[in-house]
């Protein structure tokens, strides 16, 4: 991840080494569990490191050196903001030391040796403890440093200063890649020597190996009291290192396997034991025999240890490494050892570490060293993996059965350690001696566990009388074992006694933070809140002051602190909680109060700081520093304005119509609010939802009935979590109204509105949870109101004005017909009726035609016999 957007331009390749480093270092941590995180030490409910007994935990060895903070890091630490290195000035350092460079060139052409003697040593002085990451011609202007002040110091012995500044001025064409001129004919007796390094030197830098040896070897025969003998030696065994066959071949002491699970091809012992690497080896060891405290030997140590493992001597080449990680006062050879560690890997079976252990026990210190290494570089990140309970039934399985034996790995290791602990006790019963191995058993202790057995192991080193931060480390490890088996009082009384004795100790942060963690688990939400303050635990104390800690308690609080900034910190927080609960009146007072800054606007719906580089990372903050907008506080006066207001129209509403109307209103003012209304941008940063979706149901919610007050919180955070009640008032208190309707509607909406404003809320709905007193959904309002009828559309719902996106929530109604004259309604009955009509007669007359033609018939017939009857009369 930090080498994703990684540029190597000229501006940034010195740190490519840096980030390559602690890549392999995090990815060295054997965890399978995914999930989400910042990425940070600095907390306790947000550490990506650390649960649980994790905090317990002390740190890795360091692996570099921050020499503008003055202190050793860690792979943690060495991350920061936009994935840059929290430390390393690369191109800064560089620069500067290139201009001591060239004022000392210019010192030199103008025969100014004393200045030139000081700025030398100036040099050495800058670049003492700075890493190549930082300069990566550190090395080399070291080197030409020493062998400049040699030749100055002849002046003691006579030389004179125009001979002296001729050499200076060859070995500055040296430094600049350009041949060397010739020795003067004529040279001073004590400075033939430096001349002769300075040819050989050249031979070397020109790549030709055996005859710059054979001139190294020439001038330890020639110059064997010289002050350049010591550089002499180390040359002679570094050029027989570089022409043996082990350094030229990397397959060389290669062991392990490939990550296709295939074994490593190694290059035969024979071939990488030849003449060279045997004869180096013999060089070293009689450079470090003859200089041991001499500039090269920690070099001599480390090309040792290279040789040993490249001759596939393991055990010899760990032990070296252990050696130069315990060395007492040489910081550089700690964390280069560190890193050749690194580099080799932990993975070593017992039978190597048994022979290393046997190297290494009559050595206190690299014995000491390997303790700890061994428990907190390689083991603990084995007893801490976990599964991630993705993927298949198979998957799983497998993957089950891997973590169980990467944690038994873990637990091997942990008691190998506690086993060499008590040999070692037993070997040096030294109190000193033997009161540092009782701090390493009760490490290795508390790793497996075993808090009863390392509580008294802790106790024991105290009472032995170890010192310095052996006696920290005990302290620490005695607290974490009381805690461990909730002895809370005597937990705080022993970090107290820690942060006194050691306040500037670098167990300090563990210590506040296990501190915090006795007094919450002693109820002691104010003692935790402290503490979180202290260590600038930023996201801490927000989720303390804006979730945990009980309103009326924060109030307490705050009138305990003096601090100016963090007052106005605090008060602008209950500010907030105090607007949520809608005790708008003291929250105007509160507000009042506040000291507030002009903060340039950002966002449309709120303004919080532009982005800082913080001092360690975003996760800590100095709260002197902090700044509360002006802008935020009108916004938030306002809002209380606008509450005010709505809730007096309910309260002056004359009878049920008016006051669900009014009640309407009032939820439709929440329910239009912004999702920032109840924001606290100082405390949060624009991080809230993302944090209080990260905690777990596990070690994350430390206690009781803690996920029940983040779901409270919540509730009370969302402007339209306060809206669902306020509606369902309306409907049940006044459901024959005409804003009943439209509440239990606007109800509904609030309900899918707030189911998926963030990863929280859509995590709260699907798990079947809710905002408000209950869940309303379509079916209310069909079971309720079965004639209601439905706005144009779900989306953009405005039910402060009972519109769709700002327009009509519902079709218009059909227009009437116009009136029409008598000619025209009867055109258009005629037109309506005629054909109907039309039909209707020829059906009829159908339908009768029959029957009139009988009835005619018959009424002729009739006729006809009526005219006889009357014919007949007649006569």
């Amino acid at each position: 991840m930090m080498l994703a957007r990684l540029k190597l331009t000229k501006g940034n390749v010195q740190k490519f080494a840096v980030r390559l480093l602690i890549g392999l270092l995090a990815g060295s941590a054997v965890v399978w569990a995914c999930s989400w995180s910042f990425t940070t030490d600095h907390s306790v409910r947000f550490n990506s490191y650390r649960t649980g007994r994790g905090f317990y935990r002390l740190d890795p060895l360091p692996i570099i050196y921050d020499a503008n903070a003055k202190k050793e890091l860690t792979a943690n630490q060495v991350t920061g903001e936009d994935e840059e290195p929290t430390i390393l000035e690369p191109i800064d350092q560089a620069e500067s030391n290139d201009k001591i460079v060239a004022s000392v060139r210019e010192a030199i052409s103008e025969s100014r040796l004393d200045e030139v003697n000081t700025l030398l040593r100036k040099l050495l002085d800058d670049t003492e403890y700075r890493s190549i990451d930082e300069d990566p011609a550190r090395q080399e202007r070291r080197n030409s440093a020493f062998d400049m002040l040699d030749a100055l110091a002849e002046r003691r012995r006579g030389v004179s200063a125009g001979e002296i500044k001729a050499y200076l001025e060859a070995r500055t064409f040296y430094d600049r890649s350009i041949a060397t001129p010739e020795p003067p004919v004529k040279i001073a007796l004590n400075l033939r020597d430096n001349w002769a390094y300075l040819q050989a030197a050249e031979l070397y830098r020109g790549e030709k190996l055996p005859e710059a040896l054979e001139a190294f070897l020439r001038h330890a025969s020639v110059y064997p009291t010289s002050e350049k003998n010591q550089a002499v030696l180390y040359m002679v065994a570094k050029l027989r290192i570089e022409l043996s066959h082990a350094f030229k071949e990397s397959d060389c002491g290669i062991q392990g396997e490939d990550y296709n699970g295939q074994p490593l091809v190694e290059e035969l012992v024979e071939n990488c034991r030849d003449e060279n690497w045997k004869q180096a080896i013999t060089d070293l060891k009689r450079l470090i025999q003859r200089y041991p405290h001499g500039r090269y030997v920690n070099d001599a140590k480390g090309w040792l240890a290279f040789l040993y493992r490249r001759g596939g001597m393991r055990e010899m080449a760990l032990a070296e490494y252990y050696r130069l990680l315990g060395h007492p006062t040489d910081r550089n050879a700690r964390l280069e050892a560190k890193k050749s560690l690194q580099v080799l890997g932990h993975e070593y079976d017992d039978e190597t570490l048994d022979k290393t252990e046997e190297l290494i026990i009559g050595d206190i210190n690299a014995a000491m060293a390997y303790a700890y290494h061994r428990i907190y570089n390689h083991a603990v990140d084995l007893t801490y993996a976990e599964r991630s309970y993705y993927g298949s039934y198979r998957e799983q399985m497998e993957e089950r059965k891997e973590v169980s034996e990467t944690q038994a790995k873990g637990r091997h290791e942990l008691e190998r350690v506690t086993r060499f602990a008590s040999r070692m006790m037993k070997r040096h019963p030294n109190a000193r001696v033997s009161g540092g191995f009782v701090v390493r058993l009760a490490q290795a202790q508390i790793e497996l566990e075993e808090y009863a057995e390392s509580e008294v192991s802790a106790s024991r080193a105290l009472s032995l009388g170890v010192s310095g931060e052996l006696r920290a480390e005990a302290l620490f490890i005695k607290a974490s074992s009381e805690h461990a088996q909730r002895k809370y009082e005597a937990v705080k009384r022993t970090l107290r006694t820690l942060l006194r004795d050691f306040p500037n100790s670098r167990h300090y942060e563990h210590a506040r933070r296990l501190l915090a963690l006795a007094a919450e688990d002693t109820g002691d939400l104010e003692g935790a809140l402290e503490q979180y303050l202290a260590l600038g635990y930023r996201f801490d104390v927000a989720y303390f002051i804006d979730v945990l800690l009980p309103t009326e308690r924060l109030e307490k609080f705050i009138e305990t602190r003096t601090n100016a900034a963090e007052l106005s910190y605090l008060r602008y927080s209950l500010g907030v909680r105090l607007m949520r609960e809608k005790e708008w009146e003291k929250a105007q007072r509160i507000l009042n109060q506040v000291v507030a800054s002009e903060i340039p606007i950002e966002s449309y719906d709120y303004s919080w700081p532009p982005p800082r580089r913080f001092e360690k990372d975003p996760y800590q903050y100095n709260y002197n520093g902090i700044q509360i907008g002006s802008t935020w506080i009108r916004r938030d006066l306002k809002t209380i304005e606008t509450f005010q207001y709505w809730e007096k129209r309910v309260a002056e509403a004359a009878d049920d119509e008016s006051k669900a109307e009014a009640l309407y209103q009032l939820a439709s003012a929440y329910y239009q609010s912004d999702s920032l209304t109840f924001y606290n941008p100082a405390a949060w940063d624009g991080q809230r939802s993302d944090l209080l979706a990260s905690l777990e149901s596990g070690e994350s919610l430390r206690l009781p009935g803690e996920m029940n007050r983040v779901f409270e919180h919540s509730q009370l955070h969302e402007s339209l979590a306060h809206s669902i009640p306020i509606y369902l008032e309306v409907v049940y208190k006044y459901p024959n109204t005409e804003a009943a309707k439209d509440a239990l509607f606007s109800a509904v909406i609030a309900h899918e509105r707030l189911g998926d404003l963030n990863y929280y809320w859509r995590e709260i709905y699907s798990s079947g949870f809710f905002a408000g007193p209950r869940l309303v959904t379509n079916a209310d309002i069909n079971g309720r109101f079965p004639k209601f009828k439905w706005p144009l559309s779900r989306l953009g719902w405005e039910p402060a004005t009972r519109t769709v996106n700002g327009g009509p929530a519902y079709p218009p109604p059909p227009k009437p017909a116009p009136k029409l004259s008598f000619t025209q309604r009867v055109e258009r009955k005629v037109s309506r009726y005629g054909p109907a009509a039309k039909e209707l007669a020829r059906e009829i007359w159908t339908a009768a035609d029959a029957g009139l033609r009988h009835l005619l018939m018959y009424s002729l017939f009739g006729f006809g016999l009526f005219l006889y009857w009357r014919h007949r009369m007649l006569k």
